[in-house]
């Protein structure tokens, strides 16, 4: 994979990003991943509204965690049709207020196409727009935050058909701090009016019924010599889609900085359980 990101800022007030794969899973060329322009300096400068493709407003661990794997909830679950996917960037706009202590968020976003088009706004089969919000208490000073986020979405089955989604959800997190090792977890739970499936035991030809999915996670991560290694471990993480087994992931995940190279650093990450096809659960690598 090579791709190339821009970001920076315009005076005081303006800032932006651009990010654009070049090369993808071993194929030439690729997506337009993100690109907005934002504008910082709204009510005394404690209010940022932001303009393009762009991440949703959830917790900042669903779209950007330092594994090599991010959480399966924040990507990974589907529920019928369509994927909540909170790690992907959608063309609409998003507003964030921060005060000292606590932190708002709302978005909403359309279609997930590389370049912008009247597709992505459009009401039409196959089409999927998302309102997202967050609230939490985040300090800059302090090695702790914790918060609850909540999603509503609407994915067009047909021209007849619509289904609607939510979720809610809260985390807490806990930096490495004297001596201590970092905590994070989360839990959420989440509702679809028409999962295009009739959950797993149904009889032939059942309808389609509403679900209700849960997930959940925990990890564990420690820094070391001098700040230049981090050791992390999810022991758990489990999803539960409304539709069938329950799934389980976990993974050990190692990170170095490269010596002398600033910018540099080294990843490695074994996955267990729901993420190898191994018997028993071993690790893959």
């Amino acid at each position: 994979n090579f791709s190339m990101d821009a970001v920076g800022a315009i005076g005081r007030s303006w800032n932006y990003r651009i990010e654009q794969s070049l090369y993808s899973n071993n194929v030439g060329g690729g997506s337009t991943s993100r690109v907005w322009i934002g504008y910082s300096n709204l009510f005394n400068g404690h209010g940022h509204l932001s303009i393009g493709k762009l991440d949703p407003a959830v917790p900042s661990s669903f779209a950007g965690w330092q594994d090599t794997t991010g959480f399966s909830s924040s990507n990974s679950l589907t529920v019928g049709k369509h994927k909540y996917g909170y790690t992907s960037a959608r063309w609409g706009a998003r507003f964030d207020y921060d005060l000292e202590n606590v932190s708002f968020g709302v978005s909403w976003g359309a279609g997930t196409d590389s370049l912008l088009n009247g597709g992505d706004f459009n009401v039409k089969p196959g089409s999927d727009k998302m309102f997202d919000w967050n609230v939490a208490y985040a300090n800059a000073g302090k090695p702790f935050e914790a918060g609850i986020y909540g999603t509503a979405g609407e994915y067009i089955v047909s021209t007849s058909v619509k289904d609607n989604y939510n979720a809610l959800g809260f985390w807490a997190q806990r930096d490495p701090y004297k001596g201590f090792p970092g905590l994070y977890g989360y839990y959420q739970i989440s509702n679809d009016s028409n999962p295009g499936q009739a959950p797993v035991g149904s009889p032939k030809n059942a309808p389609f019924i509403p679900v209700t999915s849960h997930s959940y996670a925990v990890e564990i991560y420690q820094l070391f010599f001098n700040q230049q290694v981090m050791l992390g471990w999810r022991p758990m993480e489990i999803v539960q889609s409304g539709l069938g087994p329950i799934t389980r992931y976990g993974n050990v995940d190692f990170a170095a900085r490269i010596p002398h190279a600033p910018f540099l650093f080294f990843n490695a990450e074994a996955s267990f359980g729901g993420n190898s096809a191994a018997p028993f659960g071993r690790p893959t690598w």
